[in-house]
């Protein structure tokens, strides 16, 4: 029986609430409950504590961009892409630009350095919104026909935890981060939120349906799993 170190915060509120962090394991608990019934509830819920721990400690061993400077590495399409600043004393030039294996951005000379990271992040955030947009343009029609369904919007979103979700409305939302990650992990996406459209749910038959369309679906979902935190926790 797996054993977890974890704190006990006494509250007024009649259910135990499990929270699992960096910070540790936080049980609130009722001030009336028992030492021994928290302890089983725990041990209930050890399988999915142990793996937020897991993912938890996932994230914190993988490299955080420390700046959005000059050489600073970014991904784009699962590729890293080498950040080039360069300054302009002319009111005319391009702010933002793919160059091979490069971001490219272009600010006034007269900044201040707090203006200049600022601005960094601002156009960074707004170039990739805008490859997310036109990929999923591109090839949201192309997905939507193969499953015969057709969703009422997709919008764009900056959720902090979440890939996509789909509404019972018919509108997909699908995070902008996604464009970070490989093609074929960004088409997974794609075809998993337009197959909620069909079943709202994670049913047989929707994974039947997304195999349909992804045989490989199951290796494409174990990536994003796997990496998928990392590019959460990017932040701009």
């Amino acid at each position: 029986m797996e054993k977890f170190d974890y704190q006990i915060i006494r509250r007024k509120r009649k259910t135990i609430g499990i929270a699992v962090s960096k910070d540790g394991v936080k049980v609130s608990a009722p001030k009336g409950v028992s030492l021994q019934y928290i302890d089983e509830i725990i041990q209930r819920k050890a399988s999915w504590i142990s793996k937020k721990l897991f993912e938890i400690s996932r994230i914190e061993k993988m490299p955080k961009l420390k700046d959005f400077t000059n050489g600073s590495l970014l991904p784009l399409w699962g590729i890293s892409h080498t950040l080039k600043v360069f300054q302009s004393n002319t009111a005319s030039y391009t702010p933002i630009f793919l160059q091979e294996n490069s971001i490219v951005i272009t600010l006034p000379s007269d900044l201040s350095e707090e203006e200049r990271t600022n601005r960094i992040k601002l156009e960074l955030w707004d170039f990739y919104k805008n490859q997310t947009a036109q990929y999923i343009k591109k090839n949201i029609e192309f997905f939507s026909r193969k499953l015969g369904v057709k969703p009422a919007k997709v919008l764009i979103k900056g959720q902090k935890k979440r890939w996509g979700s789909c509404s019972s409305k018919g509108n997909i939302n699908i995070n902008w981060k996604i464009i970070m990650a490989p093609p074929h992990i960004i088409d997974y996406l794609l075809v998993h939120e337009l197959a909620h459209l069909k079943e709202m749910n994670h049913s047989k038959s929707f994974w039947k349906l997304v195999e349909s369309v992804l045989p490989d679906f199951k290796e494409r979902s174990k990536w994003l799993k796997t990496h998928g935190a990392y590019l959460l926790s990017i932040e701009l």
